[in-house]
């Protein structure tokens, strides 16, 4: 949480998290509301205004005995408070572009299935699960229209076992699991060791509503990939661990760079073949 310092040595805290907003209710409102300004209909000051109003439970006083002064200062303030609220999102400065942010890692809504980045990776996600959430987070920046979207983002729900997706509030509950679950695929592309599995991937980009850009990078072709390590003895993918999946593509990369080099592949050849950086290759071999 975000402490503020108030007058006569009062403290405010807000959220730097969406899993820091404790009330449920008051979480889903806020993607409620976020869904709004994806949507156009409100703008990132006043989703930012309304979810420090409803954090806050203030209430602009109707007193006459504020002076216009008071009031400035008033507004002046919760200004400063809701800029301070910039866990959601971002917004470039030249462009005014929003860019949604994704460092979410634990679910925000009840699931049966978990993902959480601490010291050491927990999550009980399967590599199917896995493969299965990306090839449907591609298909729900690829949907020509908000029912084609709706439904990917259901199957996504089911994918990863989260509970009341089909709650009234079930777009706000479909955009906060489609925000997880594109965090989770983000954490391993940007992950210092398991980014070399996307690299020769090239440099992609998903286009949601109203023009907002994820740059996910997401890799295709998941359930190949799950049958290659299928084929090579790594176990079936509905029971293989997430983080057992992760490390042996990396160790099957490993060997086939080996094999190549083995057999006498020069290195440049192998880093065309495979669009992985020479400086890569020598990390891995």
């Amino acid at each position: 949480m975000k402490t503020i310092q108030l007058n006569h040595g009062a403290t405010l805290s807000l959220p730097e998290d969406w899993t820091e907003i404790a009330d449920l209710k008051q979480r889903l409102q806020a993607f409620r509301l976020l869904a709004d300004l994806i949507d156009g209909t409100i703008t990132p000051f006043q989703w930012k205004t309304r979810v420090l109003l409803m954090l806050t439970g203030y209430s602009p006083s109707r007193s006459r005995n504020i002076t216009p002064k008071q009031r400035e200062n008033i507004n002046f303030n919760l200004v400063r408070l809701a800029d301070s609220l910039d866990f959601a999102f971002t917004i470039d400065d030249d462009t005014h572009r929003i860019s949604l942010n994704y460092n979410l890692y634990d679910c925000p809504f009840p699931a049966d299935t978990y993902f959480r980045r601490e010291r050491l990776i927990q999550t009980n996600l399967t590599a199917r699960q896995f493969a299965d959430m990306v090839e449907l987070l591609s298909a729900i920046g690829s949907a020509t229209d908000a029912d084609e979207r709706r439904y990917y983002q259901d199957r996504l729900c089911v994918t990863l076992a989260v509970h009341d997706c089909d709650a009234d509030d079930a777009d706000a509950v479909r955009l906060a699991v489609t925000i997880y679950a594109t965090g989770i695929a983000l954490f391993w592309q940007q992950h210092p060791l398991y980014s070399v599995l996307y690299e020769s991937a090239g440099n992609a980009s998903t286009t949601t509503r109203n023009d907002t850009t994820t740059d996910n990078h997401l890799s295709l072709g998941m359930q190949e990939v799950i049958l290659e390590l299928t084929q090579h003895g790594y176990g079936t993918p509905d029971h293989m661990p997430l983080t057992d999946f992760m490390d042996a593509q990396v160790k099957l990369l490993r060997d086939n760079l080996r094999q190549a080099k083995a057999a006498g592949t020069k290195l440049p050849d192998i880093a065309k073949q495979t669009g992985l950086s020479l400086a890569t290759i020598g990390r891995l071999l």
